[in-house]
């Protein structure tokens, strides 16, 4: 059986679509889309770690997402890209210590990290609207993620608050 290398056929996926008025936007996704997958199976990687960028990777194959590529093209990754990029932030938020072993650990970019994912973050925001994001982050499960995190609350316990409150 052939071994099909993701990140390097996503790349050229990609690059195919240079005159796309987003491609600067979203020219480093097959990167970051590595960098959280890596990060995800690293052996550093604890529960909460694993739930936060798997968010990420599990929005990307969802078929069905906010963005879709099939109607707009490589243009329809840029959700899936904010999702990544998203994930990372909350894991910087989650534990900062690990969270910059981690992403230094994968990261295969020239700019530094935190400058890089707080300007696309940014701009993100911009181009895609902040309930489009905000819809974003709903339909990952990141939303909620983030709560537990903030909350610092058990999330066996927060989820069973949750489903009592949507059954109402």
């Amino acid at each position: 059986m052939d071994y099909i290398d993701f990140e390097k056929d996503f790349k050229k996926l990609i690059e195919q679509h240079k005159s796309d008025k987003n491609y600067n936007l979203i020219k480093d996704y097959p990167a970051i889309f590595s960098l959280v997958k890596n990060i995800a199976i690293d052996r550093n990687s604890d529960g909460m770690v694993k739930m936060i960028m798997n968010s990420a990777i599990s929005y990307f194959v969802l078929p069905i997402d906010i963005m879709s590529e099939k109607n707009m093209g490589i243009s329809g990754y840029m959700d899936d890209f904010f999702m990544c990029i998203s994930a990372l932030r909350v894991l910087l938020e989650y534990e900062r210590e690990t969270g910059k072993f981690l992403i230094k650990k994968y990261w295969k970019l020239e700019e530094d990290y935190e400058d890089y994912l707080t300007q696309k973050y940014y701009s993100l925001i911009q181009r895609l609207s902040e309930k489009v994001t905000s819809d974003i982050l709903f339909h990952s499960g990141l939303k909620y993620i983030k709560e537990i995190i903030i909350s610092k609350k058990d999330p066996r316990s927060y989820v069973e608050k949750k489903t009592r409150s949507l059954q109402r």
